[in-house]
């Protein structure tokens, strides 16, 4: 019986076929990280719509609460002079509490109590995060085995995509995102603190000077006119606003829609909803 030949006698190559598949994969990493960081999409989340209304209707109540308040260090002063001066130190007091809580990327007082913060959801941030998480999930421990299961778990769209923060796998919830920029604050506080004034003020001096009874060729007459038509546009543009936050749940005034900032949970393991148990029982009691 002749003994078997060594393949490398019989002038066959040899091929290794227990390292081709790696280096295969290697070579085809790069392009796969950046098709990953193509079509990569944000974590689905979403936000109660009632706690974001609620958060709304909170600071409201806040501030008038504050404002009454605040308006009895007044209570010893001319009540005239507190009467003309009233939407000052209205602006005042309102700057004061957007400037502590909102100018600060920290959230208002109402977004505290029911668990939100502003999160900025401009393209250009979103795709930047995006590029960071794509490269987070697809990027290669060691050479061989691991580098196939690092990049199968990135793959697997039936678990729970990961984040790699010092060295750890930290599990997406989709409240990540960093929060708005200090011009998207700046603009949100314009308009909620010195736009309120000024339409304010604006609507009082068209009262005060009888904008309304000028002819129709004065400039007072006009500046009526213009007033009347931007306020029934805003209002209009704030209704197909708020539908479309029934619909979608996402930016519930239109200035946040305008300025990509959209309302997310803080902590997602907190309870989501204020509980009025408590509330409930008090209201009962008082009726019986």
């Amino acid at each position: 019986m002749t003994p078997p030949q060594n393949p490398s006698d019989s002038g066959v190559p040899t091929i290794s076929v227990s390292h081709e598949w790696q280096s295969d994969l290697l070579q085809a990493l790069p392009e796969l990280k950046q098709l990953r960081r193509q079509h990569i999409a944000p974590w689905c989340l979403d936000i109660l719509r009632a706690s974001q209304l609620d958060a709304a209707r909170l600071d409201t109540e806040i501030l008038l609460l504050l404002q009454e308040q605040f308006m009895e260090v007044f209570a010893k002063f001319d009540q005239r002079v507190v009467r003309v001066l009233q939407p000052e130190l209205t602006l005042f007091l309102d700057s004061m509490v957007f400037g502590l809580s909102v100018l600060q990327d920290k959230p208002s007082p109402g977004m505290s109590l029911l668990n939100l913060r502003f999160r900025n959801e401009t393209p250009h941030c979103l795709t930047a995060a995006t590029a960071s998480q794509g490269t987070a999930l697809s990027r290669p421990s060691k050479f061989g085995a691991e580098n196939l299961a690092a990049f199968n778990s990135g793959n697997d769209e039936t678990s729970m995509p990961k984040l790699r923060s010092s060295g750890q796998l930290v599990q997406r919830t989709g409240a990540e995102g960093p929060g708005l920029s200090i011009w998207q604050r700046s603009l949100i506080g314009l308009w909620a603190v010195a736009g309120q004034y000024l339409a304010g003020r604006v609507e009082a001096c068209a009262a005060a000077e009888h904008w309304l009874d000028e002819p129709s060729s004065s400039w007072p007459q006009r500046a009526w006119v213009s007033l009347r038509l931007a306020e029934a546009a805003h209002s209009l543009a704030s209704l197909a606003n708020f539908l479309a936050f029934l619909r979608y749940g996402h930016y519930r005034s239109l200035v946040e829609r305008l300025l990509g900032a959209r309302l997310v949970y803080q902590r997602t393991n907190m309870a989501r909803a204020l509980s009025f148990e408590y509330l409930n029982r008090q209201l009962i009691w008082h009726e019986m």
